[in-house]
């Protein structure tokens, strides 16, 4: 009975040292939002959050960011905390991070946590001292599959003409209501190198709007059927024939003498 109260009570002892500590911890360095952590964020896709790190002690800290699973540090910009942050009291940067994960399901429940660091070559960070957002504000991540826009093609069969010296167009259309369409192309055989498109008008496609793809070749293609798509968009197949380009033949000359008045 001894023993189990004494592990008890050497728990609790702990805990409570813990909480001092890391109160004590806050106190000496704040961690606050300017940019809020997203709750949701799709796979292969990338969100931003920042936070503010000041000093609020009267000796210099030199902190570093913990390492964690979808989640790094972006140290370019004004006010951009660098990966060695040395504060002096009252100074302070901004923590930007980038979010980005890989797997449907993936979270991140914590962060960012700030350790002080100790330099022996490399940074290291020492756990002693940490520092990091309140609940309410610190990062609460789920990676989701990723929505997708429902686009159309128009027209759903393509007549290209080699040399031509205006290019053909393609019409793609945003069905959906709510998502931006992203970066849609035609995605062209490899072997058709002399075939040039330009969808730069087809980066971003807002909701219920449409962009136009222009194509141009410089020699004949058989019909071969091909896809468009964007990163977040359904796939839609299109059928592309490139056939040799018109010349109309001009009729024989006529005199002016021929000419009846």
């Amino acid at each position: 009975m001894y023993t189990k109260i004494s592990s008890v009570s050497i728990f609790i002892a702990f805990m409570l040292f813990f909480k001092l500590i890391h109160a004590k911890n806050e106190q000496e360095i704040s961690v606050l939002p300017t940019i809020k952590p997203p709750l949701l964020v799709h796979v292969n896709t990338q969100a931003n959050a920042q936070y503010m790190v000041k000093n609020l002690s009267q000796k210099n800290i030199t902190l570093a960011l913990i390492p964690q699973k979808g989640i790094s540090q972006n140290t370019t910009g004004l006010l951009a905390c660098p990966h060695s942050i040395t504060l002096q009291p009252g100074q302070k940067c901004l923590l930007n991070l980038t979010i980005k994960g890989d797997a449907v399901g993936q979270k991140i429940k914590y962060g960012p946590l700030l350790c002080k660091a100790v330099k022996s070559g490399k940074i290291k960070p020492d756990t002693s001292f940490c520092a990091q957002p309140s609940p309410r504000d610190s990062l609460n991540v789920t990676f989701t599959k990723p929505k997708i826009a429902v686009i159309e093609v128009k027209p759903q069969a393509l007549t290209l003409h080699a040399t031509s010296k205006s290019p053909d167009k393609l019409t793609v259309i945003n069905h959906s209501k709510t998502i931006t369409a992203k970066n849609i192309r035609v995605n062209l055989p490899a072997h058709w190198k002399d075939v040039k498109q330009n969808a730069e008008n087809c980066i971003k496609v807002e909701p219920q709007k449409k962009c136009l793809i222009y194509l141009n070749a410089k020699k004949p293609h058989a019909t071969t059927t091909v896809s468009v798509a964007g990163h977040n968009t359904t796939t839609i197949p299109l059928k592309i024939m490139i056939k040799p380009h018109d010349v109309k033949m001009l009729g024989p000359a006529v005199k002016i003498n021929d000419i009846k008045k």
